[in-house]
């Protein structure tokens, strides 16, 4: 009697605590071995403070021990809670398990509750005994923080809900065991992923296409944007102490430690909860006979067979790109008919890839003709849209007001500037190497203004100069349709402009008008253009056959540099100019706008280029050194001395300054070519 009495009560229950013991004792290795090495954090900690003593740790101290942690707790659990969620829910994916389960008197809704609270126990118990330990360490150290404590322990629990029921969430999408974790890695960064594969592929046919996961992106990330924002925030006062022998010195001392955006973790929580709620429904709904399959849920089906199909074009295709045409390819745009041919095998390649997944067999293809011309039309029109912008994303360009930050991409290296702080921040760089100006920027001078921003009306006038002399046209071509074209591009990778637009009819031009904005060019002669360089000696380009008509306006009004660059430095009195190899081949044509303006020219001396040791070009990406990290190892004078040396202006590498280098310079010292930095200079 007491036997049918518990059946009973087990049929209505929610909760079976005998199921909730078995989970912890089956799979106690899991969480014990987690559990152990979560306990090595506060024995290092304790080891430490018996070797310095244990007045070294404050409150503080151990509070930002605690936030950190916190911090970390999305990385460990990325990995920790879906291999929770496999254990006890590894029943579902045999069809002789799922069946004897569901024969246990234990109402569905109870089998849930009752294996997703030992789940998430399981995920729990390590940072449990991880935090007593810290608990007790602290107290050794009599710096117990209670809202420390408090705080790390919400941080966690709403961490670790919201991983074990995205995982759980998950589990109950696929019958099947080795399906979980990649279907669980693209929950969490599939966001990403399809930012990276749709930025990357459009780059190849867009000039200037970037993009950055941000905003929805990262938030649909959800591991990226809590590293990203849930972190220790620290202050510290500065205390002035002595050494023993009466030495002073001043030491910094941690006063508070705050865990930045706390809330996040509380919206993820409730994340959690929802995708708790929807793995509950789907549980509900679940058949027994779904146990073995890829996808569990029917309405899910077709979009796992397309979603693989698409990710499969979209990396597949570059990839066979890559290696069958990248090196046949015209210009250094992707060429649009191979890339679709590529696309459409790679895309096939993961349609009937994952229609063979779903079916559990090869023979898929009687009968698919009409999801395979879906792909294939997709394909197609992707490449469509890039290779003619139909989105207009080349031309497009915002309004000044709009612009927030500015990210310029120089060999490799990013730098991002805002408009507020860009000016002030070069200016820093160079007081701070020694390097003082007669006039502009904050020093300010009688030919202001310094910035081009307010130089339009100056620009402008100069600007229907050129138009009077009946040399301006309008020019409808996107960068994108240039280098997608067959036309010849020079060393650097510019277009050398083919003229399509130079003998537009008025007609032709009011027509295009009405779809366009154009842009304005300078018609160039067929013309050698020749200088002597003060570095690099005897130069001539021809301007017609080595650059082609080049932009004097863009279509949104902004005079391009080659115009700015000559107005600025012939009203600023300007004499000579120097600047990177880099610009050498803008030389000829500001030597041409010169004569043209009837302005007086300067003379021009183009140093070479600083390479590193293996003589690629420096990036941030290579490990290479940038001034910020430089400025925190040298003194300006080491680094100026240190690239006078390398220069050639002095035999070693001692300290100089700019001043003291002036009265042994000679362009004769410098070497006509690109520099290969000596190794272990900086």
């Amino acid at each position: 009697m007491s036997w049918e009495v518990r059946t009973m009560q087990s049929k209505t229950s929610y909760f079976n605590a005998t199921l909730f013991r078995k989970n912890l004792t089956r799979f106690w290795p899991l969480w014990g071995l987690a559990s152990f090495i979560g306990a090595l954090f506060p024995l290092a900690v304790l080891l430490d403070m018996v070797h310095r003593g244990w007045n070294v740790l404050s409150a503080p101290d151990f509070t930002g021990m605690y936030y950190d942690a916190v911090s970390a707790v999305p990385v460990i659990n990325l990995v920790y809670a879906a291999l929770c969620a496999m254990a006890v829910w590894s029943y579902l994916y045999n069809a002789r398990s799922v069946g004897l389960m569901h024969t246990l008197p234990i109402r569905r809704e109870g089998l849930f509750l009752t294996n997703f609270l030992s789940g998430l126990s399981m995920t729990l118990i390590p940072y449990a005994v991880t935090g007593v330990l810290c608990v007790v360490v602290s107290l050794c150290g009599g710096a117990f923080d209670v809202k420390g404590l408090a705080v790390t322990v919400l941080a966690v629990l709403g961490e670790s809900f919201f991983y074990f029921s995205s995982a759980t969430f998950v589990a109950f999408i696929t019958g099947n065991a080795f399906t979980m974790p990649p279907l669980y890695a693209l929950l969490h960064f599939l966001a990403v992923l399809l930012d990276w594969l749709i930025s990357s592929f459009a780059q190849g046919f867009i000039f200037g296409f970037s993009t950055y996961y941000t905003g929805v992106v990262e938030w649909l990330s959800p591991t990226v944007y809590l590293v990203n924002n849930v972190r220790c925030a620290r202050q510290y006062v500065e205390v002035q102490q002595t050494f023993p022998d009466g030495t002073p010195y001043t030491s910094r001392l941690l006063t508070s430690a705050d865990l930045e955006s706390f809330w996040l973790i509380g919206v993820y929580a409730l994340v959690g909860l929802a995708l708790a709620a929807l793995a509950l429904i789907l549980y509900r709904r679940r058949r027994s006979e779904t146990a073995g399959d890829v996808v569990a849920v029917g309405w899910l089906r077709p979009v796992f067979r397309y979603g693989v199909a698409g990710l499969c074009a979209l990396l597949g295709g570059q990839f066979l790109y890559s290696l069958f045409w990248y090196g046949f390819q015209q210009g250094e745009y992707y060429d649009t008919l191979p890339m679709v041919v590529c696309l459409l095998a790679a895309g096939a390649i993961g349609y009937y890839g994952a229609s063979m997944l779903l079916a559990k067999a090869f023979k898929v293809f009687r009968g698919s003709w009409k999801g395979l011309g879906i792909v294939l039309a997709g394909c197609a029109l992707v490449c469509c849209v890039l290779h003619f912008d139909l989105l207009g994303v080349a031309d497009r360009v915002p309004e000044a007001s709009q612009i927030q930050t500015l990210e310029i991409r120089i060999a490799d290296n990013t730098y991002t500037l805002t408009p507020e702080k860009d000016a002030d921040l070069l200016e820093q760089d160079l007081a701070w190497l020694g390097l003082v100006w007669d006039e502009g920027g904050s020093t300010g001078g009688p030919h202001g203004p310094y910035y081009q921003s307010e130089c339009a009306d100056i620009y402008t006038g100069q600007y229907k100069k050129l138009e009077a002399q009946g040399l301006v046209y309008p020019c409808f071509c996107s960068r994108a349709q240039l280098h997608a074209a067959s036309a010849p591009h020079t060393s650097d990778g510019n277009v050398i402009y083919p003229g399509t637009c130079r003998g537009l009819t008025a007609e032709e031009i009011a027509e295009k008008r009405k779809k366009k904005a154009p842009a304005y060019r300078l018609m160039v002669p067929d013309e050698n253009i020749t200088f002597t360089d003060g570095c690099m000696g005897e130069h001539a380009e021809n301007l017609l056959r080595d650059c082609g008509d080049f932009y004097l306006r863009r279509a949104d009004g902004v005079f391009a540099y080659q115009l700015a660059v000559v107005v600025d430095d012939a009203r600023m009195g300007v004499t000579e100019v120097v600047r990177g190899a880099d610009l050498l081949s803008s030389t000829a044509r500001q030597l041409y706008l010169y004569r043209l303006l009837g302005l007086p020219a300067p003379k021009f001396a183009h140093c070479p280029l600083l390479l590193a040791s293996d003589g690629r070009r420096l990036s941030k990406r290579d490990g290479d050194q940038s001034l910020e990290n430089l400025r925190a190892r040298y003194t300006a004078e080491d680094i100026v001395g240190r690239l006078a040396y390398a220069y050639g202006l002095q035999e070693e590498p001692a300290p100089r300054t700019p001043e003291s280098l002036i009265k042994d310079f000679s362009w004769d010292k410098v070497p006509k070519k690109d520099i290969c930095l000596p190794e272990g200079l900086f």
